[in-house]
């Protein structure tokens, strides 16, 4: 159905086009209420009041503190598809105080295009080696050509024959004195 070389220019394309295809992020999930819900659990801080009566002095002693807020479960998600992605969560007493997050989806782009370069050169050298022995089939290579000298008694040449002609001469593995 289809030939070789198309069937090659079919898959090299898919390749790019999923090799530069890539997708990063992180997901915050907000009240999470699922056990199996991805990512890692985190909490949002919350204004806590504490107030301690003073008998002494007759006032109350008012503190402010910041906690995490138990009543809501969230989740921070990072995900990466073809692409790096570098998500730091910080907590402070168990609530999340900073997200920071680094995606950079060229970098796998940019490993599988150098490493199909790669093997761009090396299909191409190998066809060409294909093409250079597969025209080398049709014409067998010849031997060097020997040729017979016939000399005559008297030192000088009588005749000399390419190997295609040896059969026209007599005893012709047969030296001639």
């Amino acid at each position: 159905m289809f030939s070789e070389s198309s069937l090659f220019r079919r898959w090299l394309c898919a390749v790019l086009v999923f090799s530069v295809a890539g997708c990063a992020q992180t997901t915050f999930r907000g009240k999470v209420t699922k056990e199996d819900t991805n990512g890692i659990r985190y909490y949002l801080p919350a204004t806590y009041i504490l107030i301690k009566p003073d008998y002494t002095k007759g006032e109350p002693n008012v503190t402010y503190w910041i906690g995490p807020d138990t009543t809501a479960l969230y989740a921070a998600d990072p995900y990466a598809f073809a692409s790096t992605n570098t998500t730091e969560l910080q907590f402070t007493r168990g609530y999340l105080t900073q997200a920071k997050s680094n995606v950079d989806t060229t970098k796998v782009a940019s490993e599988a295009i150098a490493a199909l370069d790669e093997l761009a050169k090396v299909v191409l050298t190998t066809a060409a080696k294909s093409a250079q022995l597969a025209a080398t089939k049709g014409e067998p290579k010849k031997p060097p050509q020997i040729y017979l000298f016939v000399v005559g008694t008297d030192g000088k040449l009588r005749t000399l024959f390419s190997p295609d002609f040896w059969w026209l001469v007599p005893n012709a593995g047969i030296q001639v004195k």
